[in-house]
């Protein structure tokens, strides 16, 4: 940043107004940053202040399936994917060939 800065200065781009521009630019981007971060920790904050936590818990107890089950759920587009893929696996022409192997 200090080269582009001594660099902009050499060519006579850079001015008090530019620098002023650039400083406003970083501070609302970085202010943005924060504030995400600060509503990700109250979201957090409240959900498992209402308990949230422990409703996820039960709901993933009760599918049972032990510990793998828990993991797999993780991502539940793998379970789309393979929910979608299912029925091109039950054609004919794949039953076939799984019978002729």
């Amino acid at each position: 940043a200090t080269g582009a800065l001594f660099l902009a200065w050499a060519r006579g781009a850079l001015s008090v107004d530019v620098l002023r521009n650039i400083s406003r630019s970083t501070l609302y981007t970085t202010s943005m940053v924060f504030l995400m971060l600060i509503g990700a920790a109250v979201f957090s904050l409240v959900f498992r202040g209402f308990g949230g936590d422990s409703l996820i818990e039960g709901f993933f107890d009760e599918l049972g399936g032990g510990p793998h089950m828990a993991h797999s759920s993780d991502t539940p587009s793998i379970s789309i994917c393979a929910a979608a893929a299912a029925p091109a696996c039950q054609s004919s022409d794949a039953i076939t060939h799984r019978h002729a192997a």
